[in-house]
């Protein structure tokens, strides 16, 4: 396994303000004191883990990918090479974000990547401007997310041989009873977070489903849930537990149309004994859909 943790997300949004007010006031994260374009924000000892940079239209951008060693990325450009994908190194973008290397390429669907190796940490002290106890991070990377993949199968060949990934999990449901049944795989990095990426067989005109952050305690995703309620954010799914990770978790809508799983009390696994899964049904109970229509809370 080649990834050791999903490092950063990065998305462009016409709307800095009500990004910068979502993020620090309702989710909790810190305002990152970084040179570069846009904002940033902190959830650990890392300089920075989510950008909102200026764009003319809310769009999801990038996730960064984490690899141990420079050995890992060059074996991992060897096998974006040989499969035909993108794979390009670009040093100044890797001073931009502030990693030593930096590797760009594409899935299949087109969802963008980079590929990076040496990421700088911040040494400053956590403290949530909402009063957050602190989030599940660190080694385990930023938290998971869902990406758009109408073309699955090619994406999922993708992720698992050429990217490095493993799977964790296949699920298979009808959440929209006109399109049938649909596919998600969810798939680990080399540290014990159920799954940093996941592809769900669906397009989404904002280039992603979902991104979650874990939370320490359940108390933080009740205070999260009321801070919602208070700043007029709209729950899309309730508070419930999943099937396959055991997350108890509620979506939002975020500023740029995609939603936030804020969730605690995920499964970790030790990957040496572990068998790839199916599951059946995505929740033991609770993440009632409430909308908007056509968005899938998964």
């Amino acid at each position: 396994m080649s990834v050791a943790a999903l490092a950063y997300i990065i998305f462009e949004s016409p709307n800095a303000d009500g990004w910068a007010a979502f993020l620090q006031n309702t989710v909790g994260l810190a305002p990152a004191a970084v040179a570069g374009e846009g904002l940033f924000f902190r959830l650990d000892d890392a300089a920075w883990r989510i950008n909102v940079r200026p764009g003319a239209t809310e769009r999801f951008a990038v996730a960064g990918l984490e690899l141990a060693s420079n050995a890992q990325l060059d074996a991992c450009v060897e096998r974006l090479r040989a499969a035909g994908a993108p794979a390009d190194e670009n040093p100044a973008l890797a001073a931009a974000r502030g990693v030593l290397r930096l590797v760009q390429s594409a899935d299949p669907c087109g969802n963008a990547i980079e590929l990076i190796v040496g990421r700088t940490l911040g040494y400053e002290h956590f403290a949530s401007p909402a009063g957050v106890s602190g989030f599940v991070a660190g080694d385990m990377g930023l938290g998971h997310v869902v990406l758009p993949a109408p073309e699955i199968e090619a994406a999922r060949h993708f992720w698992l041989e050429t990217i490095g990934l493993g799977l964790t999990d296949t699920m298979t449901f009808t959440l929209v009873p006109e399109i049938g049944p649909q596919t998600l795989y969810f798939m680990h990095a080399d540290n014990a977070r159920h799954h940093s990426v996941a592809l769900f067989e669906a397009p989404s005109p904002t280039g992603l489903i979902h991104f979650m952050l874990e939370a320490r305690t359940i108390d933080d995703v009740g205070r999260f849930i009321d801070r919602c309620e208070r700043d007029g954010v709209h729950i899309a799914s309730q508070f419930g537990r999943h099937s396959n990770d055991r997350m108890m978790s509620v979506y939002v809508m975020t500023p740029g149309g995609s939603m936030l799983e804020f969730g605690c009390d995920g499964l970790q696994i030790d990957w040496r004994s572990w068998i790839p899964t199916t599951s059946l049904v995505p929740d033991l109970w609770g993440h009632k859909f409430m909308g908007p229509p056509g968005v899938p809370a998964i």
